[in-house]
């Protein structure tokens, strides 16, 4: 029953005057959070946790991918195993360790996290494309449902400038490392009526590295290798003042080696082709703003894995189809002191996978599907003479997980081990109910404070519920009885904007029920070498954790930054196995800290950055420790003429390699230089 006050809440704040706004009328960019409420409020008014990336931030920083932007950003946790040459998982407030689907990832609203496993393919996003990026803090499953659990991290692109435009950039980098990236764009919108359109896209090679630990390399050993092309098109057409119609197409295709090489003369790698489009229709209707969005992306997945154990010789292909689509629909209008939005969203997700022996007859097959359908409500409230700003999100999930199947045909002795774990799963269906509450107080021009309660909540993958099979560190066991995963967050901040220096202090508190985690179950197979591996709902998991950001600027020209976030993670409860209790989640450091300097002058513009980061556990028995680490990064820009720039970076200039898995080396030192032309007509 008091999942339903959150209801209450924003129909008692709702107010009967209102005023009209249109689509024609234009808010500057930099002063709106998209990903708030879904209805594009004022930052000033927003009560709620957010830190922005803005487009002079990821221009001045040492960047070769876009999670790379984040040094600058507190409570935001980056796992990338080895650079460019594998993926990322970005996690907020704590959450997520080595998955990725506990923050929910969007490029221009659009849900990027698949179903499968909760995934996102960061590698496919072309930083020249986004103007910036907004991060929303805490549990925000009441803003855009499943997966926003940690928070909301929203990649907003570039629009094209009025005119013909292009812009072009050529580098190379370390590890015989070229990447050439192109866009071309035109806009002929004028007195609400015209078409704009931009075609993008980026190609890179490398040759890579060896990234198994010294201790652990043979004669298998070889270099990482990375190839991978993107291709992407915006159009957009401009009806009138109140419709417009926006059209986004990409295609992405890598093939990534992960250094191990028996007989087959590429060695192992893996393979994406993802198509993703989504089509945006916004109007005015009856006096409310309204957003339609249609999307689809399918990832078509292979890898190659090859085997040598005790004499026996083994080579799989495993192929995976994830199909992702859904539609988003907002209805937003404004009050005389009221932002009220509303929609329905529907989501669905899907997988179609299989190993397929090519050393025996096996063929071990899993599929699955999952439908999400949900409605949403959310105010946004000023008051107090606009000097207090309460926010109330209300968010209604009915989900449904059926066909998930697993099966085994033509089986040997390669596949018998898994018989056990095979057939066709229940389907399930379950609901959930997410509420925030947010409220925000402007003391004066120089000092604000907010506070605000929200809950989260995930589904279990598709991955975890119907596929049995290996992972990184072991044998993976199917687990069709989970339940959804559900989290209670609570954040305190204030800010202070004093001169030239701006300082933010916050602190959060969450404690998450039925918690998905991976623990061992205490079976092993091959003899003990593998340790088997199931997701299992932990009862209970406190999380906290308190933050501090400081930007200084020393005058027009210098800016110094500083952010540290301490958050540690503890298992409550735990009704099965009791050895996890006390124990911290895996793969999150305690502290993280980053320090950095920006300095715009007539020769160059130079910035420098180092990243600290603590140790940090890789197994639910916190047996196995992650040293701490640090890296330091360096870029100088030059501008030319008004056509030309050229840059030059260093990342982990001292070429301090680390551990980061319990088998992979981080990359050490990276050089890139690089050439950007410009062009406006």
């Amino acid at each position: 029953m008091k999942n339903y006050l959150f209801l209450v809440l924003i129909l008692l704040n709702t107010n009967s005057r209102l005023f009209s706004q249109t689509i024609g009328d234009t808010i500057k960019i930099n002063e709106i959070i998209v990903s708030s409420t879904r209805n594009k409020i004022n930052k000033n008014n927003l009560p709620q946790n957010f830190f922005i990336i803005n487009k002079k931030n990821i221009k001045s920083l040492a960047t070769n991918s876009i999670d790379d932007i984040f040094v600058l950003s507190p409570e935001v946790n980056v796992n990338r195993l080895v650079g460019i040459f594998g993926n990322s998982t970005v996690n907020l407030q704590g959450l997520g360790g080595n998955q990725q689907g506990r923050t929910l990832i969007l490029l221009d609203g659009i849900p990027l996290n698949k179903a499968d496993n909760g995934g996102v393919i960061f590698n496919k996003i072309n930083i020249s494309d986004i103007k910036k990026v907004e991060i929303l803090y805490g549990a925000n499953s009441s803003i855009y449902g499943n997966n926003a659990m940690g928070g909301i991290i929203n990649f907003i692109p570039k629009q094209p400038k009025q005119g013909f435009n292009l812009l072009t950039k050529l580098s190379y980098a370390s590890m015989n490392t070229p990447m050439a990236s192109i866009s071309l764009s035109s806009n002929k919108i004028k007195n609400n009526k015209g078409f704009y359109w931009q075609i993008s896209s980026f190609t890179r090679n490398s040759n890579g590295y060896i990234s198994q630990p010294y201790s652990l390399r043979d004669s298998t050993s070889i270099a990482t290798f990375l190839k991978e092309t993107d291709i992407n098109t915006r159009l957009g057409y401009k009806i009138n003042k109140k419709n417009s119609i926006k059209l986004f197409v990409d295609f992405y295709n890598d093939k990534r080696g992960y250094g191990i090489k028996i007989f087959d003369k590429t060695g192992g790698y893996s393979a994406h082709k993802i198509y993703s489009s989504n089509i945006k229709y916004l109007s005015n209707l009856f006096g409310f703003n309204l957003s339609i969005s249609p999307y689809i992306q399918q990832e078509n997945y292979f890898k190659l894995i090859e085997k040598y154990k005790k004499g026996n010789y083994s080579l799989i292909y495993a192929k995976s189809k994830r199909i992702d689509y859904g539609v988003l629909t907002n209805f937003n209008k404004k009050f005389k002191n009221n932002n009220l939005s509303f929609g329905i969203d529907y989501k669905n997700g899907s997988v179609n996978a299989a190993d397929e022996y090519q050393t025996s007859s096996d063929i071990v097959k899993n599929s699955g599907n999952i439908n999400d359908i949900s409605f949403y409500i959310s105010n946004n409230l000023s008051l107090l003479n606009d000097k207090g700003n309460l926010m109330t999100n209300v968010y209604y999930d009915y989900i449904t997980i059926f066909d998930n199947k697993f099966f085994i045909y033509n089986q040997t002795n390669e596949t018998s081990f898994m018989q056990d774990f095979t057939g066709n799963f229940p389907n399930k269906k379950t609901s959930n109910i997410s509420g925030s509450f947010a409220f925000g107080y402007k003391f004066n021009n120089a000092v604000k404070s907010n506070i605000s309660i929200s809950n989260g909540f995930r589904s279990p993958s598709l991955d975890d519920m119907c596929r049995s099979g290996f992972f990184a560190w072991g044998y993976k066991q199917a687990n069709t009885d989970l339940k959804p995963e559900n989290i209670i967050s609570a954040n305190f901040n204030v800010k202070t904007n004093i001169k030239n220096t701006q300082i933010k202090l916050n602190t959060f508190y969450s404690l998450g029920n039925n918690f998905l985690y991976y623990i061992a179950t205490g079976e092993t197979i091959f003899g003990g070498h593998k340790r088997v591996y199931k997701m299992q709902n932990i009862e209970q998991v406190k999380i906290n954790g308190i933050s501090v950001s400081v930007n200084f600027n020393v005058n027009k020209k210098i800016l110094l930054f500083a952010n540290y976030s301490y958050q540690k993670s503890k298992i409550l409860k735990n009704n099965g196995d009791t050895s996890v209790i006390n124990k911290q989640l895996t793969y999150y450091p305690n502290n993280i800290a980053n320090l950095g300097l920006i300095f715009n002058n007539k020769f160059a513009d130079i910035s420098s950055s180092i990243h600290y980061q603590s140790k940090s556990y890789v197994d639910d028995a916190n047996t196995g420790i992650l040293s701490d680490f640090y890296t330091v990064d360096v870029k100088l820009s030059r501008k030319i003429n008004n056509n030309f720039n050229v840059n030059f970076s260093i990342n982990n200039i001292f070429d301090k390699q680390y551990i980061v898995y319990y088998d992979q080396l981080s990359v050490g030192r990276f050089i890139k230089l690089e050439v950007i032309y410009k062009l406006h007509k």
